[in-house]
């Protein structure tokens, strides 16, 4: 995960975004958002498969695999990440047309 613009710049999603999107146009990018993949996973693979343009497939159960348990996150530290990925997570969603309710959650 260290590279040598630091740890967190594999967490910034526009500059990875922004060289895909500079050899293929917009429209052939399907950006899904986790949250509706995990409160409603036909809903949402269903427009996964229509973008793809092949046949949806309504699987029985969607289990939630590699599943986690982590301890709570100390206000400072949340409240330092969250300084540092503000102005970032606003990039994103102007760039994309795109609100992901990043910057509602400190």
């Amino acid at each position: 995960w260290e590279t040598e613009r630091g740890c967190f710049w594999c967490s910034l999603y526009l500059p990875f975004l922004k060289k895909w999107m500079s050899l293929f146009s917009r429209e052939q990018f399907l950006i899904p958002n986790s949250e509706d993949l995990y409160n409603a996973p036909s809903k949402t693979l269903s427009r996964v498969f229509e973008f793809l343009n092949i046949a949806d497939c309504d699987l029985i159960s969607y289990p939630k695999l590699n599943l986690g348990s982590y301890t709570q996150v100390d206000h400072d530290s949340r409240k330092a990440l969250f300084d540092f990925f503000y102005t970032h997570n606003q990039g994103l969603e102007e760039y994309l047309g795109m609100e992901f309710g990043w910057n509602n959650r400190l």
